[in-house]
């Protein structure tokens, strides 16, 4: 009877556990549609919100970088 406890209730804390999980990795990647935001690794890079999940883009390599506070990808010179 005590092993059968026991184990019912590792049963749930894994439950528990998953479930905790699968909201935190869904919270992470929620954006609004068309949103943008920068790469923090490089300036040509950006993610933009496709479907609810944030999707990498690359600028035009020379020609275009992301304007972090415009949010959107500029040529170059008018940045």
């Amino acid at each position: 009877m005590y092993f059968e406890r026991l184990q019912h209730q590792q049963y749930v804390f894994l439950v528990g556990i998953l479930l905790w999980h699968s909201i935190a990795s869904l919270a992470r990647n929620c954006c609004i549609e068309g949103e943008t935001q920068e790469d923090p690794n490089d300036g040509i890079s950006y993610y933009v919100c496709c479907g609810g999940t944030l999707v990498h883009k690359t600028c035009e390599t020379g020609r275009t970088i992301f304007n972090s506070i415009r949010k959107t990808v500029r040529p170059i010179f008018s940045v």
